[in-house]
């Protein structure tokens, strides 16, 4: 089981209480729960010497689209469901994040950490 599998909501070891689970079930974010993610990631690219197999890159994909798609409905006066510990520009630090991450994965670079948006709690 890796930390991928407990947050794909396809996955039989999708946790309720993972990164994904609590922004969707909650609207929390995690940020521990983030960062095993984000952590994970970082040590399978250097595993991977910087070429990250494509289905994790479609995967972390996916995982980005499903956070700015429930950024864009908490925006959404409309919409009941809102991101409860969260200002709007932290969301958006995280969005930028996670799509820096995305892009470097693409590319086989990942970006230094140190000029990554910075996140509450972290």
């Amino acid at each position: 089981m890796t930390i991928f599998d407990e947050n794909n909501h396809k996955s039989g070891l999708f946790r309720d209480t993972s990164f994904i689970g609590r922004l969707h079930e909650e609207g929390v974010v995690d940020t521990k729960e983030y960062f095993r993610l984000e952590e994970w990631l970082w040590e399978s690219f250097e595993f991977h010497n910087s070429k990250m197999p494509k289905e994790t890159v479609i995967r972390f994909g996916i995982m980005t689209s499903f956070v700015l798609k429930n950024i864009v409905h908490h925006q959404n006066k409309n919409d009941g469901y809102k991101i409860k510990n969260y200002t709007l520009d932290e969301l958006h630090k995280l969005m930028d994040r996670m799509h820096q991450i995305l892009e470097g994965l693409s590319d086989g670079k990942l970006p230094k950490r140190e000029y990554l948006p910075n996140l509450p709690n972290a």
